[in-house]
């Protein structure tokens, strides 16, 4: 399973996949472990996600980043929402962040919008 929907998953377990397993399991990979950070939740990935190569860790965090927040954008709004990315030996590898924002430009836009 990609580690998206396993980030996806500890934080919105009804919606995604219930269980972990690494993408390949005959190979050697190096496990890391993603956690989430919004405003005033943290969860911590005690799991781990095994991938291949580091680039791979790079492109599952961002898309786990727009996956949680596509589930309800508003949640997110002026928010910002990280994961924090720790190899086996805890250290952290990568940090990956989303902020959404939305800025009216004009008054008027805003009443035709509405």
């Amino acid at each position: 399973m990609a580690a998206a929907a396993c980030v996806a998953a500890a934080i919105f377990p009804d919606q995604f996949f219930p269980e972990r397993k690494s993408p390949c399991q005959s190979c050697l990979m190096a496990r890391y472990f993603f956690d989430v950070h919004e405003t005033h939740t943290s969860i911590i990935d005690d799991e781990g996600v095994d991938c291949p190569e580091a680039s791979d860790v790079s492109e599952e965090v961002l898309r786990a980043l727009c996956e949680i927040a596509a589930d309800n954008p508003a949640r997110y709004l002026d928010q910002k929402l990280r994961i924090i990315v720790r190899d086996e030996d805890e250290a952290v590898v990568l940090t990956a962040s989303l902020g959404l924002t939305v800025a009216w430009h004009s008054e008027g836009a805003a009443t035709k919008a509405a």
